[in-house]
């Protein structure tokens, strides 16, 4: 682990407990642990806040065997398996907590087993769904003995002001594709589109991050398998429940890792 004061340099390319290779998505659980999925060793790695190695599983991530492993420092660990098996990972590229615990990741590929959300639980961990929130006095579903405390005051004739989404665009190096993160200031959707990527669009019911990929299109999928780079113009609106729509443009080089065969 290092910080600004130990200085900091490229990590090494590793399948070894602790080590990681291409790290894709990435969540955080109740205890503050990160997850990530890594998509060229096939597996899911966890770590503390504090940067300590706890486990990591997939497909024969201990020994190599067709099975579902959880390996440690103890046990030492591998890159896994792409297969059809259900425990196995093939290329996972996103990760995803519930609120019980239980870890969602999505795989790409092609194939049989392939192009799946998989769902990994620690024994009898519940399934969605999930609580809801507790409810503030005044909301329409709380007890109240006044219908005014109930609906609240008259709606504006204005529509509220709210702000821009704060965007973070990551390359996912090597893919020719990369990911759009928008922390969102209200319920609303997010909408993702521009020149020479496809469409994409994500709602939500309440604050806070929402993730989308930026894709390219056919036309510029072919440019990057030739040249490895392509530019395109990504533009991201948002659009609340209530308030003033925004729209935000950006250039981003999209970068693809080129195959050579002898």
């Amino acid at each position: 682990v290092c910080t600004t004061a130990t200085g900091c340099k490229k990590g090494t390319e590793s399948a070894v407990a602790g080590g990681m290779y291409f790290p894709t998505g990435i969540a955080w659980d109740s205890d503050g642990d990160l997850v990530f999925a890594d998509i060229r060793i096939y597996r899911i790695d966890e770590f503390t806040a504090a940067g300590t190695f706890v486990r990591a599983f997939g497909e024969g991530v201990i020994d190599g065997g067709s099975s579902f492993q959880i390996c440690t420092t103890a046990t030492g660990c591998r890159a896994g398996l792409s297969s059809s098996n259900p425990g196995s990972l093939p290329f996972p590229y996103g990760v995803a907590i519930d609120c019980k615990g239980a870890i969602y990741a999505s795989t790409l590929g092609s194939g049989t087993g392939f192009l799946q959300i998989k769902r990994f639980g620690e024994p009898s961990t519940e399934t969605p769904p999930c609580p809801l929130p507790p409810q503030t006095p005044g909301s329409p579903s709380s007890s109240s003995s006044s219908s005014a405390d109930v609906l609240g005051p008259p709606p504006s004739t204005q529509k509220p002001k709210t702000g821009k989404p704060k965007l973070t665009i990551e390359l996912n190096k090597g893919s020719g594709t990369a990911s759009l993160e928008a922390i969102v200031p209200t319920a609303g959707t997010l909408q993702l589109h521009g020149k020479g990527i496809r469409k994409a669009k994500k709602s939500t019911k309440r604050p806070g991050l929402l993730e989308l990929v930026i894709a390219p299109t056919k036309k510029v999928k072919a440019k990057l398998e030739d040249t490895g780079k392509a530019t395109v113009k990504v533009i991201v609106g948002f659009v609340p429940d209530q308030g003033d729509s925004s729209t935000q443009a950006k250039s981003v080089t999209l970068k693809m890792a080129r195959l050579f065969w002898g």
